[in-house]
């Protein structure tokens, strides 16, 4: 079991739904316990049973307040909240049956031993939980079998235990089948939320280039301009096209052409600042949306971006040339009006000769 989780891991939408329930477990687990030995005068709980709600409060709330700054290390904090609620489980119930013989049956501790499977579902796989949870309770089982095989049973205890155990390893059995059949409905969930996500990753993203789309492109340019609420050179557009790509499908062939794309899409996307937004508009077409920048700072960026192409060249193609139209948001833009002018710099730049760069406020 890893402690430490890569951030794709992280952001799962089943990772997201075990962390949130464990919090929720320990958060709900740790209010109780506070409640528990706030009402400890009421009912004279005796020393050792104080001590330990305070043990609990004070583990809960830790592993609690750990898992909710450190997501990553959820498999450490499960694994530690379900050795604790095993072995706690195990040996509390063993000293119930053969220790403390408490005359008024099992005590109000057995009614916490559900959370043993709860916890196992959390943070183990649907296999591995509903193998492990079949051992404890088997566990469990095979202590009720000894209680009553014993020289220490009779009829007072039978009495005394017998109809409790008896419900509690009915309602044992349909606290696990619950469980198994919520891993399977979750399960379902978590198959159908990233099949929704992978589907609109690919509405939102080029196949050839592996860039965001024209679709997605727009859709920022929109949400940036919003931000924006049209404030004069607070976002600025830098349209693309690669010169004379016609030519290269025409002699060389489109997986060429393609490889070309895929070779200028990567240098070009490697010269962007922190927080730029790239992507691939169409054919040989891209759109840079560059957020906070001026007129004079996107032609910069543009002009460093022409520079990292003429490092690089295609084994057979060689060099390849990009022609830029750079336009800076007005405040009465919205992306069709911000977009057109940048389209009409980008053919300024094509009629004064390509690989070139103009700009229209």
């Amino acid at each position: 079991m890893s402690g430490a989780l890569s951030d794709e891991a992280v952001f799962a939408p089943e990772f997201t739904f075990r962390r949130g329930a464990l919090l929720i477990l320990l958060g709900c687990v740790t209010a109780s316990s506070v409640v528990s030995l706030i009402l400890t005068p009421l009912f004279r709980f005796e020393t050792f049973d104080v001590v330990g709600l305070a043990l609990i409060v004070v583990k809960s709330a830790g592993l609690l307040l750990w898992l909710w700054r450190r997501p990553r290390a959820f498999h450490v904090v499960g694994a530690v909240e379900l050795t604790l609620e095993v072995v706690g489980g195990l040996v509390k119930f063993a000293a119930l049956l053969f220790v403390d013989r408490l005359s008024y049956g099992l005590g109000s501790y057995s009614l916490w031993l559900p959370l043993m499977y709860v916890v196992a579902a959390l943070v183990l796989p649907a296999r591995q939980a509903l193998l492990l949870c079949t051992v404890l309770y088997a566990a469990l089982l095979g202590m009720g079998v000894a209680f009553f095989a014993s020289n220490l049973s009779g009829a007072r205890d039978l009495a005394l235990y017998g109809n409790a155990l008896v419900q509690l390893y009915v309602m044992h059995a349909a606290f696990i089948a619950g469980l198994a059949l919520l891993g399977r409905l979750r399960d379902a969930y978590v198959q159908a939320v990233r099949s929704a996500r992978h589907h609109e990753r690919l509405a939102n993203v080029d196949a050839l280039t592996g860039l965001p789309n024209r679709r997605q492109l727009t859709s920022w340019l929109q949400a940036e301009l919003a931000a924006a609420r049209g404030v004069a050179g607070a976002v600025s557009v830098v349209a693309l096209d690669l010169d004379h790509f016609k030519g290269v499908n025409d002699a060389f062939g489109h997986d060429v052409g393609d490889e070309v794309l895929r070779l200028a899409s990567t240098t070009m996307r490697a010269t962007l600042r922190e927080g730029d937004l790239f992507g691939r508009w169409g054919g040989e077409e891209f759109l840079m949306i560059l957020p906070g920048c001026d007129l004079i700072g996107a032609q910069e960026i543009a002009l460093r971006l022409q520079a990292a192409l003429a490092r690089v060249a295609h084994p057979r193609v060689g060099r390849v040339t990009v022609s830029c139209g750079v336009a800076e948001a007005r405040p009465t833009d919205d992306a069709g009006t911000l977009l057109q002018r940048a389209d009409r710099a980008l053919y300024a730049a094509k009629d004064a000769g390509r690989d070139r760069v103009r700009a229209l406020v």
